[in-house]
């Protein structure tokens, strides 16, 4: 499909014209070792219910969006950075920066040419090459916890999104009512260094140097709460062999209903020959976690019928927040059409019941 024009990268300040508007650049990386890094940048940020309700120990109830005030999520950014270890439990390594904006707030800030974009301790800037590279410098204290760290992610594939310029959803009855998602660099190496502590005062900071792992950056943006949208999301993303792999699949909250999706379903694949895309079907686990999720995903139709298919299997949980949402790290085989054993790999997968609030 032709390259977008450049509004699928740039920063929106949704928050001004819709006030539960959502936007959020999302990095990540793989390791060999299986030790996961994501990054997003987050403004507003969708997840950050403090304007609301109090939600100890993350985060207390805002003193200046509480009663008498009005709450105001979109004054709300911030920068949430996690870390997964083999052989360490979930949620072990994460920093996150919850921010109630000012008048004239310097924490926040996007210019298009060049590129850059600045929320709280977090700054990326964009280069624009044959295929983009961008350089991520973070900086991020929540208490007691910290990360720091300064990554280039250089892409190796072009970005990729459905057609009408990444738009999941849109409600007939409502047309200022929408989702966008751009994958904006499938697939890239990594390189720089990072520091994060533990959520244990006595476990040593995970110090990494990196040369080439393996990378991936999306955003996503709309004018409503996830909620107001989605009951429920799954995704995932790995890499096998010179092939990124992108899968989605998106349940509407009832107020929208299925008439209103667009997407309902995302599998493609991107390698030297393109991008493949398809349909797939998941299968639950057999012991249900505490948020119910599946423990294999087999997605696309048999390589015989002339088809990628990925098998996303379970290796352990990276990250979970109770009744909401949770990050697995999973062992991907993709099998290509031209036969032959799967292309093995490793990947990131979630699922998210987005929390709606008053």
């Amino acid at each position: 499909m032709p390259t977008p024009g450049n509004d699928v990268r740039a920063w929106h300040d949704l928050g001004a014209q819709y006030p539960r508007g959502y936007e959020w650049f999302y990095f990540d990386l793989m390791e060999g070792d299986g030790t996961h890094l994501s990054v997003s940048l987050l403004a507003p940020n969708p997840f950050d219910l403090s304007p609301f309700v109090d939600m100890p120990p993350i985060s207390p109830r805002c003193p200046q969006c509480a009663p008498p005030n009005v709450a105001a999520p979109s004054r709300h950014v911030g920068v949430a950075v996690h870390a997964s270890v083999p052989g360490e439990p979930p949620n072990f390594r994460s920093a996150q920066e919850f921010i109630h904006l000012n008048d004239q707030d310097t924490r926040l800030s996007f210019q298009a040419d060049p590129w850059m974009l600045r929320v709280g301790g977090a700054t990326v800037r964009r280069t624009n090459a044959a295929l983009p590279v961008y350089t991520l410098d973070f900086d991020v204290t929540a208490g007691p916890l910290h990360a720091a760290g300064s990554l280039t992610f250089q892409a190796i594939q072009p970005e990729w999104m459905v057609p009408e310029d990444g738009l999941l959803l849109q409600q007939q009855t409502d047309a200022d009512h929408w989702h966008r998602w751009a994958v904006l660099a499938p697939r890239t190496t990594v390189s720089g260094d990072y520091e994060i502590n533990a959520a244990d005062p006595n476990a040593p900071p995970l110090k990494k140097q990196l040369v080439t792992a393996d990378g991936y950056h999306d955003h996503n943006w709309g004018t409503r709460s996830p909620a107001a949208a989605f009951q429920r999301w799954m995704w995932a993303r790995g890499s096998a062999a010179e092939n990124a792999v992108v899968a989605a699949s998106i349940v509407p909250a009832t107020a929208t209903g299925y008439t209103d999706l667009r997407v309902s379903s995302i599998f493609a694949v991107m390698g030297a020959a393109g991008v493949s895309t398809n349909l797939f079907r998941v299968v639950p686990a057999a012991t249900p976690a505490a948020l119910p999720f599946a423990n294999v995903v087999d997605i696309g139709y048999s390589p015989s019928a002339g088809a990628y298919r990925a098998v996303f299997e379970h290796e352990r949980i990276a990250l979970e927040f109770a009744s909401s949402y949770q990050r697995r790290i999973a062992k991907l085989d993709l099998y290509d059409p031209a036969g032959g054993g799967p292309a093995e790999g490793i990947a990131v997968t979630e699922t998210m019941l987005p929390v709606l609030v008053p």
